[in-house]
């Protein structure tokens, strides 16, 4: 993970089983880590982000689906009188927005604070 490597680190000291040892360090041999601290690194992150994954998909389990719903559909519903049907909306120009007073902005000339010259 290339944002692990921009991070500041901090050295544990930590107990593994020789098995799981083995296994890293034929990860290392294998050029799949460059070294034990880095197959770690990887292999907690990995870990952190599953778990993030698993309390949303808790938290959404959460949720329940028929007030959500409700929720949804009394929102789109309120205020669609309102809205004109679709394709008959013509978007505005700026200047219709801004209520047609803006400058020609060709034949402004405009001076800069730091020039003697002036600029188009």
């Amino acid at each position: 993970m290339d944002s692990i490597s921009n991070m500041a680190a901090s050295r544990i000291e930590n107990t593994i089983d020789d098995k799981t040892l083995k296994r890293i360090d034929l990860l290392v041999q294998s050029n799949v880590f460059p070294n034990r601290s880095k197959a770690i690194q990887e292999a907690i992150e990995d870990k952190l982000v599953r778990l993030d994954k698993t309390r949303l998909t808790q938290e959404c389990a959460n949720l329940n689906r028929s007030f959500e719903q409700t929720i949804a559909e009394d929102g789109l519903s309120s205020g669609l009188e309102e809205w004109p049907p679709y394709g008959t909306r013509r978007s505005k120009s700026s200047q219709e927005i801004m209520g047609q007073n803006l400058p020609n902005t060709n034949s402004v000339r405009k001076t800069h604070p730091l020039s003697n010259r002036a600029s188009v």
